[in-house]
């Protein structure tokens, strides 16, 4: 749900602020999403290819919360691209990682149904962010969603680091 708002959200937002520019400045921070990705990429995989998957999710959170919290205090355009700067370096995380965890944590005849879930589940949270956003905007405004959504990340980033802790635990012994 976190990351639903960079398709959700974010636009209100950019609306907001902007008025009649909003979806002008919208469509560059999609471009400067889309720069990021394929520039830092290749660059991003192999700086943390030694990191444990679990680790990487959970830093994509804490890139999720900055990025997206930043935009409770963002009202210039400059701030927008530092934080769309920040959330797709966590974007760029979450895709290259979430598979490998699955698989890694699945058994060899059922990765395909557990990758299935996992991309379900995905998709769920991209189907009612919509709504809980929405319902939030409605009753606190547009830029007081930020901070709930800087706590939410921070809430799952540091269940997956409990979950890294618990995996290493386990296979200690």
């Amino acid at each position: 749900m976190v990351y639903a708002q960079y398709a959700f959200g974010v636009p209100l937002l950019t609306n907001a602020i902007f008025g009649t520019g909003g979806p002008k400045n919208f469509g560059f921070l999609m471009t400067v999403n889309a720069a990021v990705v394929i520039i830092f990429t290749i660059f991003i995989i192999s700086f943390t290819s030694r990191i444990r998957p679990i680790v990487n999710i959970s830093i994509a959170g804490i890139l999720f919360a900055f990025g997206f919290g930043m935009l409770f205090y963002s009202n210039y355009l400059y701030l927008f691209m530092i934080s769309t700067f920040i959330w797709t370096i966590g974007e760029i995380l979450l895709t290259v990682n979430t598979s490998v965890f699955v698989a890694n944590n699945s058994p060899i005849t059922h990765r395909a149904r557990f990758n299935a879930v996992a991309f379900f589940i995905t998709q769920s949270g991209f189907a009612i962010a919509p709504l809980v956003t929405g319902q939030l905007i409605v009753n606190i405004g547009i830029v007081n969603i930020w901070p709930i959504v800087f706590v939410l990340s921070l809430i799952a980033s540091a269940a997956m680091f409990g979950l890294n802790f618990i995996e290493k635990r386990r296979n200690k012994k």
